[in-house]
């Protein structure tokens, strides 16, 4: 359910920025808030849900886009 959700919303995202198809970086600005809150942080003690966006915007940023 997750991985539809982020294509959806990419799909959105895309459509509102002009354009007619979802790019890697549609993908990228959409996946923090789509899959942050899915993600369960242990360990720490009041953990916010700014730390899980922030992780995922990190493991975002060392993932390359594969080039067709």
């Amino acid at each position: 359910r997750g991985s539809i959700a982020l294509i959806q919303a990419a799909s959105g995202y895309a459509l509102l920025n002009g354009s007619d198809f979802v790019k890697p970086e549609h993908i990228k600005a959409m996946a923090p808030y789509v899959l942050g809150h899915r993600i369960i942080m242990r360990g720490r003690a009041g953990v916010s849900n700014s730390a899980a966006l922030s992780t995922v915007k990190k493991v975002l940023e060392t993932v390359k886009v594969p080039k067709v």
